[in-house]
């Protein structure tokens, strides 16, 4: 919110407030000295960029303010070079771990070296730097703990913070911890377990504090079982108690044979995962019963189990209910041939159908329910069904939105699978004309049928149905044929009834007759163009298509209209087409403080690039500042515009200064320039000097 605050001592603040009432974010105070700061301000203190004026308007300071500091140049540049030197490593560490692995993710020997090995203290000290390299990342790469300063390493947080982000750590950064760390039970909690041998060997042999440390665990999963001792591994009740804590079925492995046979253990680790069967002893008496459970929840562990299950018509038909895919493997061939095992597996995804029996695949019956679902596995079925006209029919008149559908992966290429004779008939050619012409569906979904309508033009040479298709819709001549495509009379046709898609051969780049075709397919949209100003983003809607030519663009731009441009900038396919530019390049990077009107700039007011430019600079900048009248977001008026030579803060000194009229955002009507020392009377027409 923007708000007037007078205060005790004569000053005044104007601009925007927080919640708690303090200045924060843009704002000016008028001090009762006549001075005043203009800028941004951070919980009740100018921070930011920021303008300090004296009682007459001169500017005594121009920069960044941090905390009410103003700082200097070498204090803006040593902050500068910190910040640039964190994000230099950052960027060294992302190269470093993509030279220790290939294309296809998997790790290599590399010769690079790890950045910090050889960095400076203020960056290996740097705790909100390493911190900042594990966050979002669920696999983080350590290997840089190891050259962290001492500090660090012995800092129990920041330790603590590290090693709990890495289920994965590595045994050997135990030896880069801290001494006074490397028994201590939180750290070893932290490290995820899989180096308790190598901080504490005690603590396996102790099934109070393994199963301690297990507790508070992020992870609460332990690696190096054979280290424990086997009176643990021999002990139910631990591994009851650890199915209790972290349920992973793998720990179950494990358990020596008597554990593995105990029914309380096993119906634990069953409570808490199915795939705990493929550990529990076969030989118990009621390892059926357990399976028949399991599957029925994960069928999918089925593939995981004895090979000889998926023999097993019973089994399969429960896992199937849960892992429809099991259709896809090596199962007894009558389940196959099964209609009700063939459904099941049909439900998530009807593709399966392509692994069914050839005589269900050619059932018209059966497969047309999922066939209108994804129609795409019309091409796993038989021929007979692909010759079908009812079908066919079907599909062209009551399911026409399916041919045209991306939504389903690649289901619009149904057409495709139908029988040439039925897709290239005449009358279907033009139907599918007519109807994509009205539908007004887009370019991509189209491919399959502006591919099999340009099959039949360019098989047939039909100059009619050609014709008729050009009339319809510009995309069908993108299909035709390199000899179809240089038919003058057809491209003249196309860019009749084309306002959008303007392509040719370039043998016609200087054809008269279809320049001017052109221009009027590209104006037929704005109406009264003639009377009425192109806005750019017109002409740039358009480009960003890749659909107006250059050659076209000179053609319409300078022969035919020069001013439709209002002197605005335009870029045409990889062409820069430049007319003279506003005072500043962009309006994203301008600051700007005064009066406004609908959200824009309108009245007096102050604007300056010079932020944007110190913040995305090193030393060398390009300064721009306008003080004057403006009007709906640009200059217009009088004014002043000055570019300040390269030194930090600008010290008056400008390589550049105009003083005088301004017209729509550009230097127009009479003014004075001031070069250096030189100053001279000019007179300007559209940001041109005359």
């Amino acid at each position: 919110m923007k708000k007037s605050i007078k205060y005790k001592d004569g000053s005044e603040y104007i601009g925007s407030l927080n919640s708690n009432k303090q200045r924060h974010g843009k704002g000016k105070i008028n001090y009762k000295s006549g001075e005043k700061y203009v800028g941004e301000w951070k919980l009740d203190q100018q921070d930011g960029f920021g303008i300090h004026y004296d009682q007459n308007g001169n500017i005594l300071k121009r920069g960044f303010w941090e905390k009410d500091i103003f700082l200097t140049k070498t204090d803006y540049f040593e902050k500068k070079k910190e910040k640039k030197l964190i994000e230099l490593y950052k960027e060294r560490w992302q190269a470093y771990l993509d030279s220790q692995q290939n294309e296809y993710g998997d790790y290599i020997d590399s010769e690079e070296s790890n950045p910090f090995e050889d960095a400076p203290k203020e960056i290996i000290d740097n705790e909100k730097l390493f911190l900042g390299l594990i966050e979002n990342n669920d696999y983080p790469d350590l290997s840089f703990f190891e050259f962290v300063s001492d500090r660090l390493k012995n800092k129990k947080d920041f330790v603590i913070k590290i090693f709990s982000r890495d289920e994965y750590i590595h045994a050997s950064l135990k030896n880069s911890v801290g001494e006074s760390l490397r028994k201590d039970e939180d750290v070893i909690i932290a490290a995820n377990l899989r180096v308790m041998k190598e901080f504490g060997v005690e603590i396996l042999n102790s099934k109070e504090k393994l199963l301690k440390i297990i507790r508070g665990s992020n992870y609460k999963n332990f690696y190096d079982w054979k280290s424990i001792s086997k009176d643990i591994r021999s002990d139910p009740d631990f591994f009851l108690e650890l199915s209790k804590i972290q349920g992973c079925h793998d720990t179950l492995a494990w358990a020596n044979k008597e554990v593995k046979n105990n029914t309380k253990v096993i119906e634990s680790y069953l409570k808490k995962s199915s795939y705990a069967i493929k550990h529990i002893d076969k030989n118990h008496k009621n390892y059926h019963k357990y399976l028949l459970a399991c599957l029925k929840v994960s069928g999918e562990l089925i593939t995981s189990l004895d090979k000889k299950y998926l023999n097993d018509e019973n089994l399969v038909k429960v896992a199937s209910e849960t892992f429809p895919e099991i259709i896809q493997k090596k199962i007894i061939s009558k389940l196959k041939k099964d209609k009700q095992f063939v459904k099941n597996t049909l439900k998530k995804d009807p593709e399966n159908i392509k692994y069914a029996d050839e005589k269900l695949r050619n059932d018209k019956k059966f497969v047309q329910e999922y066939l209108i679902k994804k129609p795409k596995i019309l091409k796993y079925l038989g021929n007979n069904l692909k010759k079908d006209k009812q079908l066919f029919d079907f599909f062209i008149n009551k399911k026409f939105r399916a041919l045209t559908n991306t939504s389903s992966s690649d289901d619009h290429d149904v057409l495709q699978y139908f029988d040439i004779k039925l897709r290239h008939n005449p009358k279907t050619i033009k139907f599918l004309i007519k109807k994509c012409g009205k539908t007004n569906v887009s370019y991509t979904n189209l491919n399959s049928i502006t591919k099999n309508v340009c099959e039949y033009l360019n098989k047939t040479k039909d100059k009619e149905m050609i014709s008729y298709a050009l009339e319809n819709s510009e995309y069908y001549y993108d299909g035709l044929s390199k000899n179809l495509k240089s038919n003058k009379k057809l491209i003249l046709k196309m860019l009749e009834h084309n306002n959008n898609h303007i392509k040719f051969p370039e043998e016609f780049n200087n054809d008269i007759d279809i320049l001017e075709q052109g221009l009027k397919a590209f104006l037929k949209p704005y109406k009264n163009y003639k009377t009425k100003k192109m806005e750019v983003s017109d002409i740039n809607d358009v480009d960003r298509q890749d659909s107006l030519r250059w050659e076209l663009y000179w053609y319409i731009f300078d022969k035919k209209n020069p001013d439709l441009l209002n002197g605005q900038t335009v870029s045409v396919s990889d062409v820069q087409i430049k007319r003279p530019d506003n005072i500043f390049d962009s309006y994203d990077n301008v600051d700007y403080s005064g009066e406004m009107m609908n959200g824009r700039a309108h009245g007096s007011g102050f604007a300056s690039n010079e932020k944007h430019e110190m913040e995305h600079a090193d030393r060398y900048w390009t300064i721009r500042t306008y003080e004057g009248e403006w009007k709906n977001g640009l200059p217009h008026g009088r004014g002043v515009l000055k570019h300040f030579a390269n030194s930090y803060p600008p010290d008056g000194e400008t390589d550049y200064h105009y003083e005088g009229e301004f017209l729509d955002g550009r230097q127009h009507g009479d003014g004075k320039e001031f070069i250096g020392s030189e100053t001279k009377k000019v007179k300007y027409v559209k940001g041109i000097l005359k």
